[in-house]
């Protein structure tokens, strides 16, 4: 029987986290799987809980040798985030019966899909553009007016690319209720409901 594997994806410059946090506190099934990135750490981040924080020498190494499912550097914001062969194998080792949610760039699902055939894989997307411009404008990450319209355009981009998900669902302005949605899509995903 294979693993339960959740891909979560959607536009950059989004808070994804949020809903797959409250998710992970509500259903004891789930298990976060955590990416490396060579981005610095934020105020409110944990090491080892939201990323594995490295340097870029470092990242550069596991690329070099081949460490990597998945990696990819985000033009949006000049850094790498990647998903480690080792970690994520024994982390399905030690939860056979867990359903694994790993959070992956949209462009890079279908290099995820080549390792793992099984995987499904879930497109969460903003309520509406104004959502966006408004998350893109509070980000920390974007100082200037041609930044932000740089996110905004790459932003955009990656929305055209929903269809690489196997689901899609849109955020809600009510955070509660995207949780539920977001629960309820992983039910009839892996009770056999959906078929893709």
């Amino acid at each position: 029987m294979n693993p339960k594997i959740l891909v979560v994806t959607g536009p950059s410059g989004f808070d994804k986290s949020s809903i797959i946090k409250l998710a992970l506190k509500s259903d004891k099934r789930l298990v976060k799987s955590v990416s490396y990135t060579d981005r610095p750490q934020r105020p409110d981040e944990i090491d080892g809980e939201d990323f594995y924080f490295i340097s870029a020498d470092k990242f550069t190494r596991m690329i070099e040798e081949e460490k990597f499912i998945e990696w990819q550097k985000l033009v949006s914001n000049n850094y790498r985030y990647g998903k480690a062969k080792k970690e994520f194998q024994q982390l399905l080792e030690a939860h056979p019966d867990k359903i694994i949610v790993t959070v992956v760039n949209i462009v890079n699902v279908p290099v995820f899909a080549r390792y793992y055939p099984y995987a499904k894989s879930i497109f969460i997307d903003v309520r509406d553009t104004e959502f966006l411009i408004k998350q893109l404008k509070n980000s920390p990450e974007i100082t200037n007016e041609k930044m932000f319209q740089f996110r905004l355009k790459f932003a955009t981009e990656e929305r055209r690319r929903r269809h690489l998900a196997n689901f899609y669902m849109r955020m809600q302005e009510d955070i509660e209720a995207s949780v539920k949605e977001f629960l309820d899509i992983i039910n009839k995903v892996f009770d056999g409901s959906f078929h893709t």
